[in-house]
């Protein structure tokens, strides 16, 4: 394959992008992840080189991995996002629920579209400590179907203060975009649950695994993160590790940063929506 690499391996190439090498690192720890392939950024300079004529060798390589069966998370991973320098949360797009070889390949494309941008190109404008040029891969990843999803951080993005913060909502999120539901909070500090829901829906023991591996998740790594994971009803999967310092880089309201994605969860998960996060 020319141009798709599975995260399943031992030495992912450079050319993949920071989150899925943030996805790769997880792996490796041992951690679940749904079943993820990369188109590299080489497809995508080849794009802007060569034009349509480069779907044509992705679709082959696409027809090699793709179940038709599944459905798939189609999402960007830049070489200058989800870094300590700039996130670019809620810039670049992302697709759900993307069946078939063709549709995906159309949704590849649609993501090195949208990274040519207006609203990409003033943000790279304003970001001033990018000196690298701007390289798209794209992940393409299985969809879980989730019994809950949601969010976690080993430090309160807003306070600062050291405790680890999860939310969650029930299935895919769409109740809290269609009614505006309330997500589900837990607090843990010290390795006690201070704050969580008059009505705990989730099995017991799930929120302490996830509690659990975001502590154990950030000591690996040495800093400070924020993690978005499914549970299936079996099993907890984690989507996306991202270092939380990037999360203060803007003046914006979260939800800015939930609009991403999480593989079966529609955005935004919340995280104190309408609490605007401190600039520094």
């Amino acid at each position: 394959m020319k141009y798709l690499v599975s995260l399943n391996t031992k030495k992912p190439p450079a050319n993949i992008g920071n989150k899925a090498l943030n996805l790769h690192r997880l792996w490796q720890k041992k951690y679940n992840i749904p079943k993820t392939y990369i188109c590299t950024w080489d497809a995508y300079q080849d794009y802007q080189r060569l034009g349509e004529s480069v779907l044509n060798t992705l679709t082959l390589d696409l027809e090699r991995v793709i179940e038709s069966d599944k459905s798939y998370a189609v999402r960007s991973s830049a070489n200058i996002e989800d870094s300590t320098i700039s996130s670019f949360a809620g810039q670049f797009t992302s697709l759900l629920n993307v069946r078939g070889v063709n549709q995906i390949c159309h949704a590849v494309q649609s993501v090195w579209e949208a990274a040519q941008g207006e609203g990409v190109q003033v943000y790279l404008e304003r970001s001033k400590n990018l000196t690298n040029g701007l390289l798209m891969a794209v992940i393409i990843q299985e969809m879980v179907t989730p019994v809950f999803s949601g969010v976690s951080f080993s430090r309160n993005p807003i306070t600062g203060v050291e405790e680890t913060i999860v939310e969650a909502v029930p299935g895919d999120g769409s109740q809290l975009v269609q009614s505006g539901i309330t997500p589900l909070r837990w607090v843990s500090r010290w390795g006690a649950i201070l704050e969580k829901p008059e009505s705990d829906q989730l099995p017991p023991g799930v929120i302490e695994q996830i509690v659990q591996d975001t502590n154990r998740i950030a000591k690996l790594f040495r800093q400070d993160i924020d993690l978005e994971w499914v549970y299936d009803g079996k099993v907890l999967y984690w989507v996306q590790l991202r270092d939380i310092t990037a999360l203060a880089e803007e003046d914006i309201y979260s939800n800015r940063i939930a609009r991403e994605m999480l593989p079966g969860a529609i955005k935004p998960l919340v995280w104190s929506v309408s609490v605007p996060i401190p600039t520094r």
